[in-house]
Formats: C-alpha cells, sequence, structure tokens
C-alpha cells in the first residue's frame, strides 16, 4: 500500500470470482487479500488462491497508480496555492506600503525629473484641474462669455454633478429658443436662477436628439 492510504477498492465485479469458490476457500481469498494491501508480502504455495488472487492484485497495482498520481496533482496544486498566498500577502504589504507613502506625501509629494528638476504634484492639483475641466465644458458651451468668471466659475463648482449634468442638456436647448446670446441670461444669473428648470423653450427644441446631449465630467 503506499504511504498515507488508508484504503482499498473492490470492484463489485469480483463477485463473478468469489461467488463459484468455497466458503474456506474465499476466506483463504481474503485473508491474503488482508495481508498484500497491509505490506505483509504473503506467499503461498496453493496455485488456486494465486490464480484468484492475480487479477485482484493487477486491479490494485492500476489503482495505487491512480493513486500516486492524484497525490502529485494535489501536492502540485498545495504548492501552487502556498505560492499564490505568499505573493498576495507581499503584495498586500507592498500595496499597504505604497498607500501610506501617498499619504505621507500627498499634500505636496515632490517628483524628480532625470534626476535634475523636482516638481511639486498635489492630489488637490489634480482634483481642481478635473474641476476647471469641467466648468470650461459650460463656459463654452453656454457662450456667453460676460460677467464676473471666476464667480460663475465657483457657483457652478458648487452645484451637485446631477446638476451639472443636467445643465449640460438643457444648454443645446436654451440656445435653440435662444440663438442670440444677447438674449440669453448671463451665465451667473442663469446658474443663479437655476435657468436650466424653468426656462420657457421654443417648440424646434423638440427636434434636438437628445443622445447627443450627453455630457460626462469624468
Amino acid at each position: 500500500m503506499a504511504e498515507n492510504k488508508k484504503s482499498v477498492l473492490l470492484y463489485c465485479d469480483l463477485i463473478h470470482t468469489v461467488e463459484h469458490l468455497p466458503d474456506e476457500f474465499a476466506g483463504k481469498l481474503f485473508k491474503h487479500l488482508l495481508a498484500y494491501i497491509n505490506d505483509q508480502d504473503p506467499q503461498t504455495d496453493d496455485v488456486m488462491l494465486k490464480v484468484a488472487f492475480e487479477p485482484i492484485k493487477q486491479a490494485l497495482k492500476r489503482d495505487l497508480k491512480k493513486w500516486d498520481k492524484i497525490k502529485e496533482k494535489r501536492s502540485e496544486a498545495g504548492l501552487k496555492s502556498a505560492e499564490a498566498r505568499r505573493n498576495k500577502k507581499e503584495q498586500d504589504a507592498t500595496n499597504s506600503t505604497s498607500v501610506k507613502s501617498v499619504e505621507q506625501t500627498s499634500t505636496n509629494p515632490t517628483v524628480s525629473v532625470n534626476g535634475n528638476v523636482s516638481v511639486n504634484v498635489s492630489v488637490n492639483d489634480i482634483l481642481l484641474e478635473k474641476e476647471t475641466k469641467a466648468f470650461d465644458l459650460f463656459w463654452n458651451a453656454y457662450d456667453k462669455k460676460t460677467g464676473d468668471k471666476s464667480k460663475c466659475k465657483s457657483k457652478f463648482l458648487n452645484l451637485s454633478e446631477k446638476d451639472r449634468l443636467l445643465i449640460m442638456e438643457f444648454i443645446p436647448k436654451y440656445k435653440l429658443s435662444q440663438p442670440e446670446n444677447k438674449y440669453r441670461k448671463d451665465p451667473i444669473t442663469f446658474l443663479n436662477q437655476k435657468g436650466w428648470t424653468h426656462e420657457i423653450l421654443e417648440s424646434n427644441t423638440a427636434n434636438i436628439n437628445p443622445t447627443k446631449l450627453t455630457t460626462s465630467f469624468r
């Protein structure tokens, strides 16, 4: 028997051999089987016992080869699983170190360019750039660049993203109803009065394809 193997398979068709044997001989066959699978290397001069046991012996050997292959596959799977867990722990440790590093330097991190020039990169700068692009989209789309731009920008950026999207969807309709920008409200007035919720539009705005009005700030 293989090491750590505590059981064997006896196939149902063995009955076709055993049922023709006298009970006393079947008992000898069974005892011989138990001795064999317990590595006692049983020997016998009984030719009939050898003949009866030989097919059982060959079946046990075939099963043992299958068992060895299964053990090998399980061993390989265990090694791969252990390596995967080790790699995950190392990756988690690396990520944790990286997060701590970013947290410690995010307020004003310094990046070296070609080892000569240091550039200050701030997370706030990245967010500000994103917000500036969102406002520029509104400013250019509204196309009436009058009034205090900085106040208008502040007002726009204080709106929820949902309102910003509604505004960007509304502007093409508003411009269609008021083709001349001199008749449109100043942008700051439009924002203060939430013009996108109540401005009256001409009927020809219904021809606008709504799929072309979606603007993303992401």
